[in-house]
C-alpha cells in the first residue's frame, strides 16, 4: 500500500502562536486544522492533536445535558446512543472475561458511563457497579434502567472513595478539557492504586482516514472531541501518570486503502497500527498515587493542598528578581519554574529522580535545570547563589542531618545572600493524622533557635490560610488595597490564631522588613464551591434520612414476617405432633398379632423362619388368657434383650420446615483437605485456575503433614494454606475448619485426587444455588481412562455416576417414615469427593466430627431440616481408585456400619446369604468381564481376581452392619 508523507504547515496568522503541548508540554506544536471554528494542532514530540482553546467547563456541560447529543445524529453525537455503542460490547466482555480470570476483585468504575450499559452487564455477574456520567440526561436514563444495581454520580467527587479493580474510560479521554485532570482527580480520592486496571478507547489519530485528511476525519469534531490521541500519545500518557504496564492494540479496522504519515513523526507503534480506527489501552501497576502523596502535583489533591504549597513560593518570587536561585527539594518543579520567571538562574534540586523526571517534563525554560543531589548540595561551588529556598524539606530530617543541611546552606550563599526556609506548624499537621515522612517537627521557637545557631539574622513569619473578600473594579488587583481582618465572629467570639505554617529569612548581614504577602485566590469561585458542597451534604443527609425511613419500614415488615413464621412454626409443630400421634396409633395397631400375622403371610418370603413366626403368632392368638399372662414375663424379658441389641437402630426425627430467604451468591471458596496429594495435584490446581465461574474464587489448601510438593504446588497457585498435625485429621473437623477460614457464599469441596472434568465445574455446581431451599449439591465422578471395567462398570451405575440431574428432599413426613432404609439413604445420599454447600446452611448444620461418611450423615440432617440436596451431573470430576484389598475391606466396613446406623440399612442379612450373593456377583462379574474386556491379559487378571474382591466386599457389608447392630466397638484406621 503506498504511503504519502503528509506537510500541512499552512501559511496564516494562525500558525505564529506558539501553542505549548498539554501532554508533553513541547513550545513547538504545528497548527493542523480549522473545524467549524475550531483551530486543530498537532505535536510533532508526542503525535497529539488538540484544539486550543478549549471551551469553557459551563459550555460543555450544557453541551452534554442535552438528549439531542445522544439521540438525534448530530455532527460529535449519536443517532442512537444503544445501537453505536453496540461495537465496543465484545471488548468489554472479553475484558471482563480476562480479568474475572486472574483476579478476585470486585469493583468497577465507568467513567461517562451513559447509559450504564456496561455497568448493568457486570453488576449482573457480581460485580459492584459504579458509574459517573456528566450528562444529566443520559444519567436520568442510566438511573430509570438501573435503579438501585448501579451506584450513579454525576462527577467523580459524588463517588464512594474507594480503590477500584478496574476502571473503564471507553471513549471518554478525547471529551476532557486536559489530558491529566481527570486522572488527577481519581488518583486524589484514591480510586486508582496500584492494582487498579484501567481500559480506554479512543479514536486512532494516526490512522490512515485521520492523517490524509485531518479536517474531514470521521471523528475530528469539536466541540465534542478536544484531544485526538495516537498510540504513542497515549503510551506518553500512560508513562507520565506512572503505569508500568500499558499494553496498546488497534480496534476496528480503518476504511482508508490510502496509508499516509506526517513527514515529522518517527513512531513506529503509530505506524504499526495506522490500519485501525481506534484504539483499546489497558494500563495498571500505576504508583502515582503514591508518587504525589508527599510532594504536591499542581491539579492534585485539594485548594487546601495548594495554598499550603504555592503561595510560599509566590513569596520568595518576590524576593528573588534577578538572582541566581538554588531550590532545595524542587519536588515536581513547580515553585522552580515560578521562581524562574523573574529570576535570572534557577537550579531545582531533589533526591527523586522520578520527581526530577516529572519536573524536567513539565517545566522546560532557558534558565531552568533540575539536577539530582543527595548530600544537600556539598559539592556545589561555595558562595554561588544570592537566594536558598527550603519549603518543607526540614521536617524530613533526622537532627544530624538537619545541623548538616544548614551548614552547608550557609556555605552556599554569597555574601547578602538570603536562606528561605520553612516548615509546619505541629499544632496544625496534627489535624491530618500522623505523618510517616516528617522525623523531626518544630514549634516557633525551636525553628528560631536551629537557624540562629547559623545565621545572626532571621526573620520567622506565620502562614495563615483564610478565607478573603476583595471589592473592586477587577478581580484581579495591581493596586494597593485597603486591609481589614475580622478577628472574631458577628458574636464576638474570639478565634485562635494559628499559623498552618512558619516561613523564615535568614541571612548573615542584616534583613529589611519583609513585605507581607496577600494570596488573592482568583481562578476559584468561593460561594459557587461552597454552595455546591453544601448542597451536596444536604443531598446526603436527606439521602440518609430516606434510607432511615426505608429501613424502619423494613425492619417493621421483617418484625410481622417473623410474627407470622412464628405462628405457622407453631401449627406446623401442632400438625406433627398430631402425625406423631398418628404414627404412635399405627405402631401400636403394627404390634397387634393380627397385623403381624398378616403382614408376615403377606410379605415375608418363604422359609423355615416364616413357618415359625405364623405358629408362634396363631399359638399367642389361640392360647386362653390365663396362661398368657403367665408367659408375658418370660417374653418381655426376651423382648427386651433384643431391644437393647438393636438400640444403633436409627429413630426417625422430622423437624418444622422455615424457609430461608433468597440469597445472592457474589463469591465462592474452594477447600481441599491434602496429605501428600502427589504428581495428579498440580493436574487438580491448574484445572481450578481454568475455571470460567461467573463469581470470584478463593481456594483454601488444608494439609496435614504432606511431605512431598504438595504445599509448594498449592503455594504457587495463590492458595491460602492451613497446616494440621496428622493425628488432628478428622473428615468431618477438617472441613469445618476449611470452611471457617473462607469467606464465601457458597463452598465448593473437592478431594485431593478429584480433577475437574471441565472449566464449567464450578459454575454447575453453584446454579441450583438459584434455589433458596438447596443446602448442598454434589456432582458426578467419572472414572480415570486406566480404571479398569469394573471399576468402569461399578461407578457409572451407582449415585454418583447417574447422568440425570435431581434433586432431594421430604414433602411429606409420613411417607419419609414408610421408606425403606434404602430408599432413605438415596434420599440422603450426598458426596464430598465434588460437591458444594451453601454457607448459611453449614453455619445451621455443620458436618459431624466423623472419622468416615461425615457427608452422608450431613446430608440425613439437612434434608430432616427441610433443606434440599441437589446432584448436577454436568459438573462432574475426575476420579477413581485401584485399591488394596486391606483397604477396600476397611471403607466397605465403614460404609455399611454407617449405613446401618443411619438407616437400619443391612444389605446381607446373614452368613447364608453372605455365600449366595458372592456366588451371584462373581458370576455375574465373570460374564461382564469376558463380553467388555478385550485384552486377554486383563481379562485373566480380572477373573481371577473377581472372587476374591467380591467375597472381601461382602464379607466387609455384612461385618459392618452387623458389628453396629450388636454395638461392637471395632477399631479400624487408614480411610
Amino acid at each position: 500500500m503506498p504511503k504519502t508523507a503528509i506537510n500541512l504547515e499552512l501559511p496564516g496568522e494562525e500558525t505564529k502562536k506558539i501553542v505549548g503541548c498539554p501532554l508533553c508540554k513541547f513550545q513547538n506544536t504545528k497548527f493542523l486544522c480549522n473545524v467549524d471554528g475550531y483551530q486543530i494542532w498537532r505535536c510533532p514530540q508526542c503525535a497529539l492533536d488538540f484544539v486550543s482553546p478549549v471551551p469553557d467547563e459551563a459550555f460543555l456541560k450544557a453541551y452534554y445535558n442535552r438528549k439531542d447529543w445522544f439521540e438525534s445524529g448530530e455532527r460529535g453525537g449519536y443517532e442512537s446512543y444503544d445501537q453505536q455503542t453496540e461495537r465496543v460490547l465484545p471488548v468489554f466482555l472479553d475484558l471482563l472475561a480476562q480479568y474475572e480470570h486472574t483476579c478476585s476483585g470486585r469493583y468497577i468504575l465507568d467513567i461517562g458511563c451513559g447509559y450504564a450499559t456496561h455497568l448493568a452487564i457486570a453488576a449482573d455477574r457480581g460485580w459492584k457497579a459504579f458509574g459517573m456520567e456528566p450528562s444529566a440526561h443520559a444519567l436520568q436514563i442510566a438511573r430509570e434502567r438501573n435503579g438501585n444495581k448501579v451506584f450513579l454520580v454525576d462527577q467523580i467527587e459524588a463517588l464512594v472513595p474507594c480503590e477500584f479493580d478496574l476502571i473503564l474510560l471507553f471513549d471518554v479521554i478525547e471529551h476532557t478539557r486536559d489530558p491529566f485532570s481527570l486522572f488527577f482527580k481519581l488518583f486524589s480520592m484514591g480510586a486508582i492504586g496500584p492494582k487498579t486496571e484501567i481500559a480506554i478507547t479512543t479514536p486512532n489519530a494516526r490512522s490512515c482516514s485521520a492523517v490524509s485528511d485531518p479536517a474531514k476525519w470521521a471523528y475530528r469534531h469539536p466541540p465534542s472531541h478536544l484531544f485526538f490521541y495516537s498510540a504513542e500519545a497515549l503510551q506518553r500518557l500512560m508513562t507520565t501518570l506512572h503505569f508500568r504496564k500499558a499494553e496498546i492494540a488497534g480496534v476496528y479496522p480503518d476504511d482508508s486503502s490510502q496509508a499516509a504519515a506526517y513527514e515529522d513523526e518517527f513512531f513506529p507503534k503509530n505506524r504499526e497500527l495506522q490500519n485501525y480506527a481506534g484504539l483499546l489501552c489497558r494500563a495498571s501497576c500505576s504508583d502515582f498515587k503514591e508518587f504525589m502523596h508527599e510532594r504536591f502535583v499542581p491539579g492534585t489533591w485539594s485548594k487546601i493542598a495548594e495554598y499550603e504549597h504555592r503561595p510560599r513560593y509566590v513569596f520568595a518570587q518576590k524576593r528573588v528578581s534577578g538572582a541566581r536561585v538554588l531550590d532545595f527539594g524542587c519536588g515536581t518543579g513547580y515553585g522552580s519554574s515560578l521562581l524562574a520567571d523573574v529570576a535570572d538562574q534557577v537550579l531545582g534540586v531533589d533526591i527523586d529522580t522520578t520527581a526530577l523526571d516529572w519536573a524536567s517534563q513539565f517545566h522546560n525554560k532557558p534558565n531552568l535545570k533540575f539536577q539530582i543531589c543527595s548530600d544537600f548540595g556539598r559539592n556545589l561551588p561555595a558562595e554561588s547563589f544570592d537566594v536558598i529556598t527550603c519549603f518543607e524539606l526540614i521536617e524530613h530530617l533526622n537532627e544530624e542531618a538537619q545541623r548538616e543541611f544548614m551548614e552547608n546552606a550557609r556555605s552556599l550563599l554569597a555574601p547578602g545572600g538570603e536562606l528561605i526556609i520553612s516548615t509546619p506548624n505541629p499544632v496544625v499537621t496534627a489535624n491530618y493524622g500522623e505523618n510517616p515522612y516528617h522525623l523531626r517537627e518544630w514549634d516557633e521557637g525551636e525553628f528560631r533557635d536551629l537557624l540562629g545557631a547559623h545565621f545572626s539574622n532571621v526573620q520567622i513569619l506565620g502562614k495563615w490560610i483564610r478565607p478573603s473578600i476583595t471589592i473592586s473594579a477587577h478581580s484581579e488587583m495591581d493596586q494597593a488595597v485597603d486591609f481589614c481582618e475580622l478577628k472574631s465572629d458577628l458574636t464576638g467570639a474570639q478565634v485562635p490564631v494559628i499559623p498552618s505554617n512558619y516561613v523564615a529569612v535568614c541571612s548573615q548581614r542584616p534583613l529589611s522588613q519583609s513585605r507581607e504577602l496577600c494570596y488573592f485566590d482568583s481562578s476559584f469561585d468561593y460561594v459557587a464551591a461552597t454552595v455546591a458542597l453544601e448542597n451536596r451534604l444536604h443531598q446526603s443527609q436527606f439521602e440518609s434520612y430516606r434510607l432511615q425511613e426505608v429501613a424502619g419500614s423494613q425492619e417493621k415488615t421483617i418484625t410481622t414476617q417473623h410474627e407470622t413464621i412464628t405462628v405457622q412454626q407453631q401449627t406446623l409443630h401442632s400438625r406433627n405432633l398430631e402425625i406423631v400421634a398418628l404414627q404412635q396409633e399405627i405402631a401400636a395397631f403394627k404390634q397387634s398379632k393380627i397385623y403381624r400375622l398378616r403382614h408376615t403371610i403377606c410379605c415375608d418370603p418363604f422359609s423355615i423362619r416364616k413357618l415359625a413366626r405364623i405358629t408362634y403368632l396363631l399359638v399367642g392368638m389361640l392360647t386362653p388368657l390365663a396362661i398368657r399372662e403367665k408367659v408375658r414375663p418370660v417374653i418381655a424379658k426376651i423382648k427386651k434383650k433384643r431391644l437393647e441389641r438393636m438400640q444403633a437402630s436409627p429413630t426417625l426425627t422430622i423437624v418444622p420446615i422455615v424457609r430461608p430467604v433468597k440469597e445472592t451468591i457474589t463469591h465462592v471458596s474452594l477447600v481441599i483437605p491434602t496429605k501428600n496429594a502427589g504428581p495428579l495435584f498440580a493436574e487438580v490446581l491448574n484445572r481450578i485456575r481454568a475455571q470460567e465461574a461467573v463469581y470470584p474464587i478463593d481456594v483454601t489448601i488444608i494439609d496435614s503433614g504432606s511431605t512431598d510438593e504438595t504445599v509448594a504446588l498449592a503455594q504457587e497457585q495463590g492458595a491460602k494454606i492451613i497446616t494440621i498435625s496428622p493425628d488432628q485429621f478428622n473428615h468431618g473437623f477438617t472441613r469445618n475448619m476449611g470452611i471457617e477460614n473462607t469467606f464465601g457464599d457458597v463452598v465448593v469441596l473437592l478431594t485431593q485426587d478429584a480433577v475437574p472434568g471441565d472449566t464449567q465445574l464450578i459454575q454447575n455446581l453453584t446454579k441450583a444455588f438459584d434455589d433458596p431451599l438447596v443446602a448442598g449439591v454434589y456432582g458426578r465422578q467419572v472414572p480415570r481412562p486406566e480404571a479398569d471395567v469394573l471399576t468402569r462398570r461399578n461407578l457409572d451405575g451407582w449415585l454418583t455416576g447417574r447422568m440425570e440431574a435431581d434433586v432431594s428432599f421430604i414433602d411429606d413426613a409420613v411417607r419419609y417414615g414408610s421408606l425403606t432404609p434404602y430408599e432413605r439413604y438415596k434420599l440422603c445420599n450426598f458426596d464430598n469427593v465434588c460437591s458444594a454447600i451453601r454457607r448459611s446452611a453449614w453455619k445451621e448444620i455443620p458436618f459431624p466430627a466423623n472419622e468416615f461418611a461425615e457427608d452422608l450423615e450431613w446430608g440425613k440432617r439437612v434434608v430432616e431440616m427441610g433443606w434440599k440436596i441437589a446432584y448436577e451431573p454436568t459438573a462432574f470430576v475426575v476420579h477413581s481408585h485401584n485399591r488394596s484389598l486391606s483397604y477396600e475391606f476397611k471403607r466397605a466396613y465403614l460404609c455399611h456400619r454407617k449405613l446401618y446406623s443411619l438407616f437400619g440399612l443391612c444389605t446381607v442379612p446373614s452368613r447364608t446369604r453372605l455365600v449366595a450373593y458372592v456366588i451371584k456377583a462373581t458370576v455375574k462379574d465373570w460374564v461382564y468381564v469376558c463380553r467388555n474386556e478385550p485384552r486377554f491379559r486383563k481379562r485373566l487378571s480380572l477373573l481371577a481376581n473377581v472372587p476374591i474382591l467380591n467375597s472381601v466386599a461382602i464379607y466387609a457389608q455384612y461385618r459392618g452392619a452387623r458389628d453396629q447392630r450388636l454395638l461392637r466397638n471395632t477399631k479400624i484406621e487408614g480411610v
